[in-house]
């Protein structure tokens, strides 16, 4: 699901059912990655199956940014295709 919602220095993109992945670190250009283990998923609901949709934001933190010293990216919107 979708939303607008204040959070950090920021906006919670996301809302519904949160699924949180492991703790990644951006290269020196921003660039965040993350490998995806179709078999392993990291909750019994995080499991992606074909044709599903999900909405993911990465939260990191923001120290120079203002007061809630994190913020969080946009939202990106995926389609799981078989």
């Amino acid at each position: 699901m979708q939303a607008q919602v204040p959070f950090g220095n920021g906006f919670r993109c996301v809302d519904g059912m949160f699924s949180r992945l492991d703790v990644e670190t951006a290269d020196a250009s921003g660039v965040l990655e993350h490998l995806v283990d179709f078999t392993n998923p990291p909750t019994a609901s995080g499991q992606i199956v074909a044709g599903a949709t999900w909405n993911f934001q990465a939260w990191y933190r923001d120290p120079a940014a203002g007061p809630a010293f994190f913020n969080l990216s946009d939202g990106l919107n995926v389609v799981f295709v078989p």
